[in-house]
């Protein structure tokens, strides 16, 4: 099983079929986290994956989370994903919500 997720992620493994969206990056994620379970994943497979977290669906974040956890030798872990993305582990709406929350608010008057 793990041979056959790390051909996928490799590349050497295609699936040949039609699909409704592009989901190829979320699900070498998925397969990238699967082996990082069982300390097989490298970080040399992530160079082949679009980082763009504001578009993946909560569990390819989640996957991408503990990618970074368990796989040593990912270049720029710290810092937030190529491309000037927003960080995963914050949504970009988090940050317009408090915003608005905090915003003064205006009195209005009882008169018509």
């Amino acid at each position: 099983m793990l041979a056959g997720l790390a051909g996928f992620v490799e590349g050497r493994i295609e699936r040949r079929c039609w699909s409704p969206r592009p989901d190829l990056d979320v699900r070498k994620l998925a397969a990238i986290e699967a082996l990082s379970r069982y300390g097989q994943a490298q970080a040399k497979t992530l160079g082949s994956i679009n980082l763009t977290p504001n578009v993946w669906p909560t569990a390819a974040v989640i996957d991408w989370l503990n990618i970074l956890k368990r796989v040593d030798g990912i270049p720029e872990r710290g810092q937030a994903p190529r491309g000037g993305e927003p960080d995963p582990a914050r949504p970009p709406h988090a940050t317009a919500a408090r915003r608005s929350s905090s915003a003064p608010r205006r009195a209005t008057s009882g008169g018509g």
